[in-house]
């Protein structure tokens, strides 16, 4: 009877053992699938968005107007006349790929959530799709050009997957309209306050009296252009212009 016993309890501890084991494996086998991540294919960007094939055909960055503001990214699968000016409408034919980045520094930044991450967003005309499993390198970044790739997924759906390869055109704002950049500066700064006069001096006593002859110095609030200053005054006749 305890032979019996003895070879039961055995029998129970060591099923245990392999059932604890078992299930370690696939454990392991699950995380390691969720955080891998593909390389870069080398081919152009395509693959699926919302069950639609998409392979990228057109796409912009936009430079950011003021210090504060960020470089906004559109792509789409259609020759576009005008990379720059023409209107991005994502429809559930032909899906929209949009991020945006404080700045379109060469390097990878990975998708995600928190400080440090960005995210990619897929629109089909009707509901935007943020992704957050991803990628994305910058590869070169000129005063035209923006290169780059690509990996996105939205959650672990196929159907929502694109990888690859990009060249975006670098636009800029220019009265009113985007159009290709032609310098590096992504800022501009329009200074709209005039200049005033700070002082005036002459050769003759309290600006009176003064001949043709006479040199007059006057001193502006901050640099001027070689061109004229139209002069006047309310009491006299006289009026003229200044060379500066």
């Amino acid at each position: 009877m305890n032979k019996v016993l003895y070879i039961i309890i055995i029998s129970i501890f060591s099923l245990t053992i392999i059932s604890c084991s078992s299930s370690s494996d696939d454990d392991t086998t699950t995380t390691a699938s969720s955080t891998t991540m593909p390389d870069y294919e080398t081919t152009t960007l395509s693959g699926k968005i919302v069950g639609t094939s998409w392979a990228f055909k057109t796409g912009r960055a936009k430079v950011p107007t003021s210090s504060t503001g960020s470089y906004s990214v559109s792509m789409i699968n259609d020759n576009l006349s005008n990379a720059c000016s023409s209107t991005y409408t994502g429809t559930s034919s032909n899906p929209k790929v949009s991020f945006s980045r404080d700045n379109l520094t060469v390097g990878e930044t990975e998708l995600g959530w928190g400080t440090g991450y960005g995210s990619v967003t897929f629109y089909d005309g009707s509901t935007n799709y943020i992704v957050t499993t991803g990628k994305i390198t910058i590869d070169t970044h000129t005063t035209t050009a923006v290169t780059g790739k690509m990996y996105a997924i939205f959650g672990t759906n196929t159907d929502q997957e694109i990888n690859g390869t990009f060249t975006l055109s670098r636009c800029c704002l220019s009265s009113g309209s985007y159009s290709l950049c032609s310098e590096s500066d992504t800022t501009t700064n329009t200074d709209t306050t005039a200049p005033t006069v700070t002082s005036v001096s002459t050769t003759a006593d309290n600006q009176s009296s003064v001949s043709t002859t006479d040199n007059i110095t006057v001193t502006f609030s901050e640099a001027m252009d070689n061109t004229y200053v139209t002069t006047s005054t309310s009491d006299t006749n006289c009026a003229g212009t200044i060379r500066v």
